[in-house]
């Protein structure tokens, strides 16, 4: 015990380099150390990748934003000057309609004589018919929306699950260690026990000898479950995403509680957030088909204006306002339109195939984890009724052995049985809290109860 506490203070010693977080998390974990609880909830606050996926939404939900803004008028200030060489004195001004690369016509006003001519200008433009270009592109940017909600949903669900497999890792290595512990510990007891037999002369010194053997197997187990431990907790910090204090040895001797009713196949292919995500992009790409289509429509805005024109750098004439109804209809653009909508009805038919593949996969995921949780459920009952009847085995061969009518060779044996069933026992049960992480993870829905 004294070793594993050691590894666990070595563990808080690493963490250490990153005192604000660590401080916080020691604050907050329970005396005996971090619960499952505890570091779902930090990972569930601080994981980068929940974080990144919040990002992602908030991506989708301001092109939603400018989405709508293109329904409404659009106001624009303009100011411009022009000097001409050799003009006439003062022959007055005309109006073209100018089309920037946006496409919203905007009325100009071309000076005619001035030599100097100054211009300010207020335009509102308000699109009154775009071909149902503006109504689709509203549309797959509220679909976007949904499935980035979707996909950051899937993203908390893996992260959650993520962190439950890293913490049973971290339980399971600390279960081998206390197995180890214990073969060492027993280990020295028999070294004991043969070390006063061959003083008695009772035996050869060749059984002190496998004691001393079976001690260093013993001792190199340790080392190797230390090692384990560590490991898996820098996992569980990598699953979490912050800094941790040591992990509470839970000792479970069974896995969690699985809340999940009905089929679960049929659960999971309505409730994976995949498939939802996965549905709103192929719509979205169909929306976008219809509003790249929408552009080969005719176009109408209403457009007014309020300016004024003079060779005065302060115009001084009263203000001249206009409204104009602008039709725009491109009657050809070298098939530009057409493979823009080519293009967006491709990607809503690879998405089709990428949904049904998807299903497939989520069948199997749902399949593989179920057909693992009934094995390591099973191995579990065989495994408790291993280490009943390793341990009598144990008992009985150690009793032999005092009473010098059972061999060292069966006490050795029987003690490597034991310890060969304690991490069966350790692993099953591990094994299947694993599982059931993973088939919550494969449903989408559901929860474990600890």
């Amino acid at each position: 015990m004294k070793d594993k506490m050691r590894i666990l203070a070595a563990i808080a010693l690493a963490c250490a380099l990153f005192p604000a977080e660590m401080l916080e998390a020691q604050e907050t974990s329970a005396p005996g150390g971090l619960s499952i609880a505890q570091a779902t909830e930090w990972a569930m606050q601080k994981s980068p990748l929940i974080a990144a996926a919040e990002e992602i939404t908030n991506q989708a939900r301001a092109r939603l934003e400018g989405a709508r803004s293109a329904f409404g008028p659009k106001l624009d200030a303009a100011g411009s000057g022009s000097w001409l060489e050799d003009a006439p004195a003062a022959a007055g001004y005309g109006r073209v309609l100018g089309w920037p690369s946006d496409g919203s016509p905007v009325l100009v006003t071309v000076p005619l004589g001035y030599r100097e001519t100054y211009r300010a200008a207020l335009t509102l433009t308000q699109v009154l018919f775009s071909g149902g270009t503006l109504a689709a592109s509203l549309r797959a940017a509220e679909l976007d929306l949904a499935a980035a909600g979707a996909e950051e949903t899937r993203t908390r669900q893996a992260v959650l699950s993520s962190v439950e497999v890293a913490f049973f890792s971290v339980q399971r290595g600390l279960g081998r260690l206390s197995v180890a512990e214990e073969n060492l510990k027993i280990s020295r007891e028999h070294l004991k026990q043969a070390e006063a037999f061959f003083r008695a002369g009772f035996v050869a010194v060749n059984e002190v000898l496998r004691a001393q053997v079976s001690i260093a197997q013993a001792q190199q187990e340790k080392i190797s479950a230390e090692n384990a431990v560590r490991n898996a907790m820098a996992g569980l910090q990598r699953a979490v995403g912050i800094p941790l204090p040591p992990v509470a040895d839970e000792k479970r001797e069974a896995p969690p509680k699985l809340e999940l009713e009905g089929d679960k196949v049929e659960t999971a292919l309505k409730f994976r957030p995949e498939l939802s995500a996965l549905t709103a992009y192929r719509k979205a790409a169909e929306q976008t088909a219809k509003a790249y289509a929408g552009q080969a429509l005719p176009q109408v805005f209403v457009q007014g204006e309020l300016s004024r024109t003079d060779d005065d750098f302060f115009p001084s004439d009263d203000d001249e306002w206009g409204v104009n109804l602008v039709l725009q209809w491109r009657l050809y653009d070298h098939g530009a339109t057409r493979s823009k909508v080519r293009e967006a009805r491709a990607v809503a038919r690879e998405l089709l195939h990428r949904y049904e593949d998807l299903e497939n996969q989520v069948v199997q995921e749902v399949t593989v984890a179920s057909s693992d949780l009934d094995a390591a459920t099973a191995r579990m009952e065989v495994s408790r009724e291993q280490v009943t009847q390793a341990r009598e085995d144990y008992r009985i061969a150690s009793l032999r052995y005092e009473a010098q009518v059972g061999t060292n060779l069966d006490v050795l044996d029987a003690q490597a049985s034991l310890v060969t069933a304690l991490n069966s026992l350790v692993d099953s049960v591990y094994d299947a809290s694993i599982a059931e992480s993973k088939l919550v993870l494969a449903v989408g829905q559901g929860r474990l109860v600890f």
